[in-house]
C-alpha cells in the first residue's frame, strides 16, 4: 500500500459508521454502546470505539482513550475472569429487588482505585442509549460480576488518575441507577468520592485487607457448611456419573461434584438445598434436579467460552429445558426449587427473559402441588402440630411455595425495569418483606433441634403470628388494611398467651444471666437467646407493618405494597387514604387509629430496645459469643433493618437527647449489620441510613446533648477530613462506628456504583 492509501485509511477509519463485524456483513451497526450488541452476543472484541459515531457520542472517551489502550484493556479483560461469588437465592433475591442493574458495560468495570475493586470506574456508555429489546435478549454473561471485597481477577490495580478522570456526578445522571443513588446530593458524592480515591498527602495508599475486616467473609475458604450432612464421593458420583451419561453433558462427574459443593457453600438459606443434597446421598435426587443445580453452579464457575465449566454449563441447561418441555416433571417441591435454579440461571446470565419465564413457571407448579391428599393451603401459613414437635415436611413445602411467590415478583420487577426502565409505577417488592423472611426461615423449622421445649416454643410463636401474616398477604393483594389491624389486635392477646404457656418464669432468670456473663454460650443458652429474639422480632415485624399501613401507601399504581420501613412512610390525609383503601367516610375512625398507632409505637420502641440490648450482650464485635450468621443472616438482617428505621425516625425529632441516642444506637446495629455475609444486603440497607440524612440539615444540637450520650473522641485511625459538618448526624454515627470518613464512603459508594 502507498503512501496516498494509507493516508486515506487512516482518514477513513475515524468515520466508520459500523465496527468491522457489522462492516463485513454489509450491515448496519446498532451501536449505541461502545460494544454493539451484535459483537457482545457473540462474544467478539468490537472496533466501534474507533469509529465516528462513538468519537462525536462521547467525545472525552474517545480522547483519552488511544487504540493501544483499547487493545490493552480488551486482552486483559479476555484473560481475567469475572470475580466469583458464593451467591445464594436469597442473596439473589435481594440484589434483584432492591438494586436494579446498571447497562451491559457495568459488568465489566474497571476498579478505579487500587485496592478497591468494589469502586468501579464506568464506561461511559448509558442505558438509557440501548434498545429496550436489548438488554433482554443480549445482555451478557457475568453481568453480576463485581462484588464488593472481592479479588479483582485480572491482577492489576487500576490507577488514581484514571479514578480522578471519571465525573461520578456525570455517571449517575448517565445511568439508570435506582432510588438509592439518586438521592445523593452532587457536591456529596464528589466529596465521598475524592475521599476514598485520593488518601491524604503523606498516607499510603489504602490496600483492599485494610477497609474493613469484614472483606474477609467473603472468601469461600472462611465460609462454613450449610448446616446439612454432605454425600460421600461414592454416593454423589454415582448419582451425577448416571446424570452426565443420560444427557450427554460431556463432563466429569468429579467436576460436577466440585461445582456443586462450591456453589452451595454458604447456601444452607436457600429453599431445597438442603432437600437435593439429601436425595443426592440417598441415591433418589431426579435428573431434572440436578441438571438446574448443575446448572447454576456451572454459570458461577464458567470463564471462556471454551472451558470445562462453559460446556457442562450450557449442556445442563438445555437438558434440563428439554426434560421439562416433554412433560417428564411432575409438580412436588423438589421440581418447584429446580425451576427456581433455573430462574437463577438467567439471572445471573444476564437473561431476563429465563430469568422471568422459569419463575413464573416455578410459581405456577407451586400451586399444582397436592400435599397429603388436598391443594397446598397458600394464603394461611398453618402449622400442624404433632406431640410437641413441627411438621418438617410440611415447613418444606411452606418454604418453597413463598420462595417461588418472591421469586416472581424479583423476576418481574428487573424484567420491567429493562424493557421500560422510566417505568415509575412499577411496584418496589421490599428488600425484606415479610414472605420472604418465611421463605428462608419457615415458621416451623424445627429440624436439628436441641431440645423441645424450644421448638415447641418457636413453633407455637408462629402459629400465634399466622392471622397477621396471612392478613398482611391479603393487603400485598389489594385488599384493605381492616382485617390486618384486627389481627394485630388478636396478636396482641396470643402473645400473651404464648409468654404464659410456651415461656417458662424460670426462662427469664436465666436470660438474665446470660446477659450479665461474658463467657462462650452453652448450647441450650443459645437456644433461648433465639427464642427471645424471634419473640421480640415478632412484636417488631407486626407492629411496625401497622404503622407503615396506618400511614397510607406510599406506592404509586395498582397494588403497591407497603412501606420497607416506618420511616419512608409517609402521611396522607385521611380522606385521601380513605379514597385510596376504599373506606366509607361513615367508618373511618380516627380515634381507634391513634390509638393503634400509639400501641404500635409503644411496642415497636419495647421490642426494639430488647432486641438491642440482647444483642449487644451475646453478638455485638466480631468474636461474639454468639455469631450472628448463627441466628440467620436473613432474619437478623431484616429485625436490623426495622430496628435501623425506627431509630433514623428518632433522629429525625427535635429532641437532642433523643437525636444522640439514636444515633448511637443506629451505629451499633450498623456495626452489626456489616458483620453479616449477605454483603449486599448489608450494604443496602447501611446505604439507605446514608442517604436519608445525607443533606446538610440533619444536625444535632450538641450543646444540649447529655454528655454521656456524645460520640467518643477520634482516635488517629478516624481522622480525616468528613464531608459533613461536626455535628451532622453521619458525623457523629461515623464517630460512634469508630471508623475513618474514607472507609464509612467505601461502605456507601459500592451500593451507587457497583452492578447488582
Amino acid at each position: 500500500m502507498d503512501g496516498a492509501s494509507e493516508a486515506s485509511a487512516e482518514k477513513s477509519i475515524p468515520l466508520l459508521r459500523s465496527c468491522e463485524r457489522c462492516r463485513r456483513r454489509k450491515q448496519r451497526c446498532d451501536g449505541e454502546q461502545p460494544v454493539c450488541s451484535r459483537c457482545r452476543s457473540h462474544q467478539a472484541e468490537c472496533s466501534y470505539r474507533q469509529s465516528g459515531r462513538f468519537r462525536k457520542r462521547f467525545p472525552r472517551a474517545a480522547s483519552s482513550s488511544t487504540g493501544a489502550e483499547a487493545a490493552d484493556d480488551n486482552d486483559e479483560r479476555k484473560a481475567g475472569s469475572p470475580a466469583k461469588r458464593p451467591r445464594t437465592g436469597s442473596d439473589a433475591l435481594t440484589a434483584a429487588t432492591a438494586l436494579s442493574s446498571l447497562s451491559a458495560q457495568a459488568g465489566r468495570a474497571e476498579p478505579a482505585a487500587p485496592g478497591s475493586p468494589h469502586l468501579p470506574a464506568l464506561s461511559p456508555c448509558t442505558a438509557s442509549e440501548a434498545s429496550p429489546n436489548d438488554a433482554v435478549l443480549h445482555t451478557p454473561r457475568n453481568a453480576v460480576a463485581h462484588v464488593p471485597g472481592a479479588k479483582h481477577a485480572a491482577g492489576g490495580d487500576a490507577s488514581l488518575d484514571a479514578a480522578r478522570a471519571m465525573d461520578p456526578v456525570a455517571v449517575l445522571r448517565a445511568y439508570s441507577l435506582p432510588d438509592l443513588a439518586q438521592g445523593l446530593p452532587e457536591h456529596i458524592v464528589r466529596q465521598m468520592w475524592a475521599l476514598v480515591t485520593s488518601p491524604a498527602p503523606g498516607a499510603q495508599r489504602a490496600r483492599s485487607g485494610s477497609l474493613s475486616p469484614n472483606m474477609a467473609l467473603l472468601d469461600p475458604q472462611n465460609t462454613a457448611a450449610g448446616g446439612w450432612r454432605r454425600p460421600a464421593d461414592d454416593a454423589a458420583l454415582a448419582v451425577l456419573g448416571g446424570v452426565a451419561q443420560r444427557h450427554a453433558l460431556g463432563a466429569a462427574p468429579a467436576l460436577l461434584l466440585r461445582l456443586l459443593r462450591a456453589e452451595h457453600a454458604d447456601s444452607g438459606l436457600h429453599a431445597g438445598v438442603g432437600a437435593f443434597w439429601a436425595a443426592l446421598d440417598a441415591g433418589l435426587a431426579a435428573d431434572f434436579d440436578v441438571l438446574a443445580h448443575v446448572a447454576v453452579a456451572a454459570a458461577s464457575a464458567a470463564g471462556d467460552s471454551a472451558s470445562a465449566e462453559r460446556a457442562a454449563e450450557v449442556a445442563a441447561y438445555e437438558a434440563a429445558r428439554r426434560t421439562w418441555e416433554r412433560g417428564h416433571v411432575a409438580p412436588s417441591a423438589s421440581a418447584v426449587c429446580a425451576l427456581l435454579q433455573l430462574s437463577e440461571y438467567g439471572h445471573r446470565t444476564g437473561r431476563a427473559a429465563v430469568h422471568w419465564e422459569f419463575a413464573h413457571i416455578a410459581a405456577a407448579t407451586a400451586r399444582q402441588i397436592v400435599f397429603r391428599g388436598h391443594a397446598y393451603p397458600w394464603r394461611a401459613a398453618r402449622i400442624t402440630l404433632a406431640s410437641g414437635k413441627c411438621d418438617t415436611e410440611y415447613d418444606h413445602v411452606l418454604r418453597v411455595f413463598w420462595a417461588a411467590w418472591t421469586h416472581r415478583l424479583a423476576a418481574a420487577q428487573v424484567l420491567a425495569r429493562r424493557v421500560a426502565p422510566d417505568a415509575g409505577d412499577m411496584p418496589e417488592l421490599p428488600a425484606h418483606d415479610t414472605c420472604a423472611f418465611a421463605a428462608r426461615f419457615p415458621p416451623a423449622a424445627c429440624c436439628r433441634r436441641q431440645d423441645d421445649a424450644y421448638a415447641r416454643a418457636l413453633a407455637l410463636l408462629a402459629l400465634a403470628a399466622a392471622p397477621v401474616h396471612a392478613a398482611l398477604m391479603d393487603v400485598r393483594e389489594g385488599h384493605a388494611p381492616a382485617a390486618y389491624f384486627a389481627a394485630v389486635h388478636a396478636w396482641d392477646a396470643a402473645e400473651r398467651r404464648w409468654r404464659r404457656d410456651a415461656w417458662p418464669d424460670a426462662w427469664d432468670a436465666r436470660l438474665a444471666r446470660v446477659r450479665q456473663e461474658t463467657t462462650a454460650l452453652a448450647p441450650e443458652d443459645a437456644w433461648l437467646v433465639r427464642v427471645a429474639l424471634a419473640h421480640h422480632a415478632a412484636r417488631l415485624r407486626v407492629h411496625a407493618t401497622a404503622i407503615a399501613l396506618l400511614h397510607g401507601r406510599p406506592g404509586a399504581g395498582p397494588g403497591a405494597p407497603m412501606s420497607r420501613s416506618i420511616l419512608v412512610a409517609p402521611h396522607v390525609h385521611p380522606d385521601r387514604r380513605a379514597r385510596l383503601w376504599g373506606f366509607q367516610a361513615a367508618a373511618y375512625d380516627p380515634l381507634a387509629d391513634a390509638l393503634l398507632d400509639h400501641r404500635a409505637r409503644a411496642e415497636s420502641l419495647d421490642a426494639v430496645g430488647e432486641l438491642q440490648a440482647l444483642l449487644e450482650a451475646v453478638a455485638q464485635d466480631a468474636d461474639a459469643r454468639l455469631p450472628l450468621r448463627l441466628l440467620g443472616a436473613w432474619a437478623v438482617g431484616h429485625v436490623l433493618d426495622l430496628a435501623m428505621a425506627l431509630h433514623c425516625g428518632r433522629v429525625a425529632r427535635r429532641d437532642a437527647d433523643t437525636q444522640a441516642d439514636a444515633v448511637r444506637r443506629l451505629a451499633v446495629l450498623a456495626r452489626m449489620l456489616l458483620q453479616l455475609r449477605r454483603w449486599t444486603a448489608a450494604l443496602y440497607v447501611f446505604t439507605s441510613v446514608v442517604k436519608a440524612f445525607v443533606e446538610p440539615g440533619h444536625t444535632v444540637d450538641l450543646a444540649h446533648v447529655h454528655p454521656a450520650l456524645l460520640p467518643p473522641p477520634p482516635g488517629p485511625a478516624a481522622a480525616g477530613e468528613a464531608p459533613w459538618p461536626v455535628n451532622h448526624v453521619l458525623t457523629l454515627m461515623m464517630r460512634q462506628m469508630r471508623m475513618a470518613p474514607a472507609e464509612f464512603c467505601a461502605l456507601t459508594l459500592p451500593v451507587v456504583y457497583a452492578p447488582c
